[in-house]
């Protein structure tokens, strides 16, 4: 039988399916716009993020700081990548990225970079972040934990650097809603499955009716950040592969309201600037060489917060059944995160390991630690 659809992400309808004695189940997921709003959205951003950058290209061939470039990136983060992690807390994440370079020339004097640096590349991606306490097996209210929460996201984005490259900043701007059922029901169909073919111990989680704005609100957030790398030789003066940089970043938003700094150090080609390549993220400006070449990083970093979305549900225009009080977060959070690229031709794959402290004061672990792997592509004209 079909249960009643799922309207869970602006542009994704969903379908839970089961027969009668439960057998068999299965979802069903469709890109479809629920109503007209949401079409003309959809229309908006396809004309923004596929018409117009080949319009510009044509207009401005070999006008562009890199060749023509075009990649994308699959992304997932998970706690099931570290010891011990029983999906809690942050407990997973998707994130599947276009990125592309042929904005580079209409951004060079556009109030979009208002620095005047040069434009290196932009992107557009889908977002799914997923949030749970750490008892799944209650079906109940538990004050004493942090409570269940999904943000579900589109992205776009726009990256720039000094001419010498030894200063880079990029933001990016999150349009979503919190509270839709897509991400739930996909972890408890995920744990079912797992559970049936003995694959995992893991329980089904019974709480995601109680989940921060349940039954969907809108957010939206911009990102900022700024990296500089702390060295006075040129970048392609360099001698030494291991490398300091200072990275700052800020969220403004209903999602999240925070800043961070910290200190990196890379470990990669002497070639190349390290605001490039071991980032977590892919870059269409790097060149495409046949030799394999392997990047790694290590980042602390301390973050001072106002307001966590996925706690407090402060900013959001919909009534939660259980958050946690704006006086009770954390203010002050320490995280780290650390990982390797592998390049090899226009092929990029990549590990990440991250924690993050406490993010409110009764929160029972210390520190929550979770991974993430990413596959991604670069082609050139």
């Amino acid at each position: 039988m079909k249960s009643p659809q799922l309207r869970d992400f602006p542009c994704v309808y969903m379908t839970y399916i089961c027969n009668a004695d439960r057998s068999s189940e299965h979802i069903e997921v469709y890109l479809r716009p629920r109503n007209l709003a949401t079409l003309f959205l959809m229309k908006l951003l396809l004309i923004f993020c596929l018409i117009f950058p080949f319009q510009v290209l044509a207009q401005n061939s070999g006008k562009l700081s890199s060749d023509p470039s075009f990649g994308f990136r699959l992304y997932h983060e998970n706690d099931f990548f570290f010891i011990n992690n029983k999906d809690d807390n942050y407990t997973g994440g998707q994130r599947l990225e276009i990125i592309f370079n042929y904005l580079n020339t209409a951004l060079c004097h556009s109030i979009l970079n208002p620095l005047r640096w040069e434009p290196i590349q932009q992107h557009f991606s889908v977002n799914f972040t997923a949030f749970t306490p750490q008892n799944l097996e209650d079906s109940q209210i538990i004050k004493t934990e942090r409570p269940y929460a999904s943000y579900q996201h589109l992205s776009f984005g726009a990256s720039y650097w000094t001419y010498n490259q030894k200063r880079k900043y990029s933001y990016e701007l999150l349009v979503g809603e919190f509270g839709r059922a897509f991400t739930g029901k996909t972890q408890i169909y995920g744990h079912r499955e797992l559970a049936k073919r003995g694959l995992s111990d893991r329980p089904v989680p019974e709480g995601w009716h109680h989940q921060v704005a349940a039954g969907g609100a809108l957010a939206i957030n911009a990102k900022l950040n700024y990296h500089q790398i702390l060295s006075r030789k040129e970048v392609k003066e360099r001698t030494n592969r291991f490398v300091l940089i200072w990275r700052n970043e800020l969220n403004l938003g209903q999602y999240l309201t925070n800043a961070y700094i910290g200190l990196r150090l890379f470990y990669g080609s002497r070639k190349i600037s390290p605001l490039l390549e071991g980032e977590p993220e892919i870059s269409v400006f790097a060149a495409n060489r046949r030799r394999p070449r392997v990047y790694g990083y290590i980042t602390p970093k301390l973050k001072g917060v106002w307001d966590n979305a996925t706690l407090t549900g402060r900013y959001l225009n919909k009534e939660s059944s259980h958050t946690i009080h704006p006086n009770k977060i954390s203010r002050g959070i320490l995280e780290y995160d650390a990982g390797v690229q592998l390049n090899y031709g226009a092929f990029r794959i990549g590990g990440v390991l991250m924690g993050r402290g406490k993010e409110y004061k009764i929160q029972q672990k210390w520190m929550h630690h979770w991974g993430g792997l990413y596959f991604g592509f670069i082609w050139r004209n």
